[in-house]
């Protein structure tokens, strides 16, 4: 049975794909002061609450940006709307997949400070039926949207296990609760879920034909910022990659109080689906915030493919880690 805030989050996303609306407008500017001053606001935004992004959302369970001087709203709003809100001025950080990046492709001054996730945390579940990728021919499988790294995430699987993307029906269907209950009313044959709906799907028989972190590396959960807010407010920068640092470490090394907020955070008394959805979220996270140069540049050059887009851009014109590496050894310090 659907619950109904299940209901309220399809109307929701309805709503957003039929009306043309400058969303990121009615998003009022936080109100930035010093990072020395305790509760200086700043604007956070997230997709809607999945456990990729956990680990900030533990970082503010924790007190770790208050700690830092900080008090973040966390505002849920999808890649493409953060990303609006985030060059209005009116969000200073977002968590994104590949977004950021190809907007940095159109030209976008933006920076990505750290980087949660390295390693695809999506798994591709199938109606029963399906056993091969061959069985694949002519199925349905959903992802978010054109574009979106889940889409191109599939088109790279597909491709490394001898399919086209002219060989499934691609469907473009929003968020994975929306994509979950496609597949269960059987609307779809298949699609990319992360936890803890990959493991509800599997409760209910679907097949999983493929973990994506088992073939594939790729970013997500990143944190990015406008480059005129690295340049004037460095101190919040700063601090805010500190908290989320010490949420990112907490999360890895801290596996009962962690599995207590993830109980919370999922909104389940189940304690094994909260097992099994902490130590797949567990396996595609970064070791410190920071990506390798070679992913860097796949990154990039997987995005520039995708968009045919003809701008030259190198890896340091939007990663930037020296806001996370210089916390990775204030840390360390401290410890």
């Amino acid at each position: 049975m659907v619950n109904f805030w299940k209901i309220k989050v399809f109307l929701l996303c309805v709503l957003f794909l039929n009306v043309s609306v400058d969303y990121a407008a009615g998003l009022q500017a936080a109100e930035v002061g010093t990072a020395k001053t305790p509760g200086t606001k700043v604007r956070l935004g997230l997709p809607y609450g999945i456990i990729v992004y956990s680990t900030y959302f533990l970082a503010k369970e924790m007190g770790f940006y208050r700690d830092e001087g900080l008090d973040p709203e966390i505002i849920h709003v999808t890649s493409a709307i953060g990303l609006q809100a985030l060059l209005a001025g009116d969000l200073q950080f977002i968590g994104a997949g590949t977004t950021p990046i190809n907007a940095a492709l159109r030209g976008a001054k933006l920076k990505i400070v750290f980087v949660a996730v390295d390693k695809p945390p999506f798994n591709l579940y199938v109606n029963p039926k399906i056993r091969t990728f061959s069985d694949l021919k002519g199925k349905s499988v959903a992802v978010v949207g054109p574009g979106n790294l889940t889409e191109r995430l599939l088109i790279e699987l597909l491709k490394m296990n001898g399919l086209g993307p002219n060989d499934v029906i691609i469907r473009f269907m929003g968020s994975d609760d929306l994509r979950y209950q496609a597949l269960v009313k059987n609307l779809i044959d298949g699609t990319l879920l992360v936890p803890p709906s990959n493991f509800m799907a599997e409760g209910l028989g679907f097949h999983k034909l493929a973990f994506l972190g088992d073939f594939l590396q790729s970013t997500s959960a990143s944190i990015t910022i406008t480059e005129n807010f690295k340049e004037t407010r460095p101190d919040l920068v700063s601090s805010f990659v500190r908290a989320s640092l010490r949420g990112l470490y907490f999360y890895k090394q801290n596996r009962d109080a962690t599995l207590q907020f993830i109980m919370k955070f999922l909104g389940t008394q189940d304690k094994t689906l909260a097992e099994k959805s902490y130590a797949s979220h567990l396996a595609s996270l970064t070791s410190d915030g920071i990506i390798s140069g070679e992913l860097m540049r796949r990154t990039v050059e997987d995005s520039k493919a995708a968009m045919k887009a003809t701008r030259e851009l190198a890896p340091s014109e939007i990663f930037d880690f020296s806001f996370t590496s210089r916390a990775a050894k204030e840390l360390a310090k401290n410890k």
